[in-house]
């Protein structure tokens, strides 16, 4: 990595680790993203010359993540690994799910600029597609199954039952094993109706 990926990379950290434990995307700075860096304010500036540039940058990053993630989980071969995989599995995959929900909150927040609110749209409306995909990829394996399923409501049943315990899990009142137990049940369900 170039000492510009590097730069980059610290600068988009920072900004995450402020967001997480500051005021949010609002009270963002780019004085208190450059302290958190550790790097001197002009050299954040040169970088990101606006915080509008930083959010956009932030909000291509956290796509990039999602769409990382995405690939991961449905490079695991069992089907109930893959939809597992696409919960947070470690701080920092919670810390990615949090500034995806809160991007999604900010999209029409008056008080960032427009370029900002359309890349946190963008970014929120990725996320989303690529779980409602890997849900849809899932389907269409068991379908094939013996016992499959795979209509749309299955689909849209299972992606609902992954969102919902992504934000449990966000909250922290749920554990991995009760999750695993869930989508368990729910893939047994499905196949018991066929």
């Amino acid at each position: 990595m170039s000492t510009r990926s590097r730069q980059y990379a610290r600068i988009l950290a920072a900004t995450r680790e402020r967001v997480e434990s500051g005021g949010g995307i609002p009270a963002l700075t780019l004085r208190e993203v450059a302290a958190t860096a550790e790097l001197p304010l002009g050299s954040v500036r040169h970088v990101y010359p606006s915080k509008d540039a930083l959010l956009e940058a932030l909000a291509e990053d956290v796509i990039d993540v999602a769409r990382e993630h995405q690939r991961r989980a449905m490079s695991e071969k069992n089907v109930l690994d893959r939809v597992v995989m696409l919960l947070p599995q470690d701080e920092q995959e919670r810390q990615q799910a949090r500034l995806e929900v809160r991007m999604g909150l900010h999209v029409a927040d008056a008080t960032l600029s427009e370029p900002a609110r359309r890349a946190f749209a963008a970014a929120s409306i990725e996320s989303a597609r690529l779980l409602q995909a890997t849900c849809e990829q899932v389907i269409e394996i068991v379908a094939r199954e013996p016992a499959g399923f795979g209509n749309r409501i299955d689909q849209v049943g299972l992606y609902g039952l992954v969102e919902g315990l992504r934000l449990q899990m966000l909250r922290g009142t749920v554990t991995l094993p009760e999750v695993f137990g869930a989508i368990r049940w729910h893939l047994q369900m499905l196949a018991r109706k066929r």
